[in-house]
């Protein structure tokens, strides 16, 4: 039995590449998507946040440092809220989500020209207890995972964006 999970992976991988499944990007990047996203500029955001959520795009987008001649400049603006859930008797709360809404766009350099934009969120969760310096800790921590969640989205959308105009002008 011990061949059988072999057996699985390749007919599945068969499967896939019948339905004409191809992979957003990978390794030889031959759609050169990765190669475009690394020309994208990641403008400042506001706020603590702001910043992790930026640090994260540009790990993703320019893991080599951010373009000496972008082509492209991301935009983004946050909002951020926390909801206080699972309340005890006496109402105080024992658990919070923290939402994270996101607007993006993506311009070329130099120019007002909107090559795409969009919307993401993001929800994390964290325990609220009695101690204030763990309490404060684990929303940072769902604050700080909630931005990485957020970039993944966005580059990600960002991706499919240029496979689908990469694809569009292929004859």
């Amino acid at each position: 039995m011990w061949w059988s999970r072999p057996l699985l992976v390749v007919a599945v991988l068969a499967l896939a590449t019948g339905c004409g499944f191809r992979p957003l990007y990978d390794r030889a990047d031959r759609s050169g998507v990765t190669a475009e996203m690394a020309r994208i500029a990641v403008g400042v955001i506001e706020d603590r946040i702001g910043q992790q959520l930026r640090n994260h795009l540009m790990e993703r987008l320019n893991p080599r440092g951010q373009p000496h001649r972008p082509i492209y400049r991301l935009t983004v603006t946050l909002q951020e809220s926390t909801a206080y859930k699972a309340l005890r008797e006496d109402q105080t709360a024992t658990r919070a989500n923290v939402r994270i809404n996101v607007s993006y766009t993506l311009r070329r350099a130099g120019t007002v020209e909107v090559e795409t934009s969009g919307e993401v969120f993001a929800i994390s969760s964290y325990n609220v207890v009695s101690s204030d310096f763990a309490t404060e800790m684990a929303d940072r921590n769902a604050r700080g995972e909630a931005t990485r969640m957020l970039a993944e989205d966005i580059v990600n959308e960002l991706a499919i964006h240029f496979r689908a105009r990469r694809d569009a002008a292929r004859p």
